[in-house]
């Protein structure tokens, strides 16, 4: 949050969920068709993004991993360490002959930011 724009970006988000909701089906069917590295660690006590949406990941890309955890919506504050070394394992799960984008480096060394940062191994 503290990144300049940070707070603007997540406001547009909040006020534009209803556009974001629109596009569910259309997800989806890319998880359908394309079926893309993908992992959902959802809080399972989570009021807002209910269990049903991460199953849905699982029903609709046979290879998404889907791990529930006992927390709630901010599962970051809860559990950081289990999300930091579940994506970091995921991601480096990744085929090596696949090129990364800028995006899923970035994603990496945030993780590896982190780690450094909470002395978690």
């Amino acid at each position: 949050m503290a990144r300049p724009g940070n707070v603007d970006i997540r406001l547009d988000l909040f006020l534009d969920y209803a556009n974001n909701v629109k596009l569910y089906p259309a997800f989806h069917e890319c998880f359908r068709k394309w079926k893309p590295p993908l992992l959902a660690i959802w809080g399972k006590y989570d009021l807002y993004f209910i269990s049903a949406g991460a199953e849905a990941f699982r029903r609709d890309n046979p290879n998404a991993m889907v791990q529930f955890l006992d927390t709630g919506h901010f599962a970051l504050g809860t559990h950081l360490k289990e999300i930091v070394l579940a994506m970091r394992d995921f991601l480096g799960r990744l085929p090596p002959d696949e090129p990364r984008s800028k995006e899923v480096t970035a994603v990496i060394d945030e993780a590896t930011s982190l780690l450094s940062r909470t002395n978690v191994k």
